[in-house]
């Protein structure tokens, strides 16, 4: 929230790059929302206001601020490793929570959305804990994919006594009120 002059807009920037939208300043504040900005630092954050005639201020001092993505990667992390869990516990219900209730999930035989869908699927192919083995994460990446959302790529492996599966995944997180869920899972 910044001090202004009413009727004026007010806006953010990113080391002299607009970020947001402009917003007007009704009494005398303005609350700045910034468009996603990267996880790091940002150094030269500033606000110029533009009066009714369009004449603009001079910028105001830069403020330095840091955006900390490590928090939502743990918790990402943890989703994932609770799904590990589950599944070597032959829980599929507990699997699934991991999921948003909007999940779509792309693998060989094509597309399935909805938890409750994903789920039968996966009662389906793994109907007990033997079919179901030991499930291995190795995850390659994970990145913030803008204000909410992150992306994720991996490997996976499932030993059992009879064989051992593999392949690699890519999944869209969305943060929500559960917290981190995926949204999209492309397991290949």
């Amino acid at each position: 929230t910044v001090s202004c002059v009413s009727g004026s807009s007010v806006q953010l920037f990113d080391n002299l790059s607009a970020t947001g939208t402009a917003v007007i300043c009704a009494s005398g504040t303005a609350t700045l929302i910034a468009a996603t900005l990267s996880g790091g630092v940002h150094a030269s954050m500033n606000a110029q206001q533009t009066d009714s005639a369009g004449n603009n201020s001079a910028a105001s001092g830069n403020l330095s601020i840091t955006i900390d993505t490590t928090a939502d990667a743990a918790a990402i992390k943890e989703v994932l490793a609770m799904q590990e869990r589950a599944w070597d516990q032959g829980d599929i219900t507990q699997f699934m929570s991991g999921y948003a209730a909007e999940v779509c999930f792309i693998g060989r035989r094509g597309r399935t959305c909805g938890r409750e869908a994903v789920a039968r699927n996966y009662q389906k192919n793994y109907p007990n804990k033997a079919a179901m083995g030991d499930l291995r994460f190795e995850i390659t990446e994970l990145r913030p994919a803008g204000e909410g959302f992150a992306w994720m790529t991996g490997n996976w492996e499932l030993v059992r006594t009879t064989d051992t599966l593999g392949g690699g995944f890519s999944l869209l997180w969305q943060k929500g009120t559960e917290g981190w869920r995926i949204l999209r899972d492309h397991t290949y």
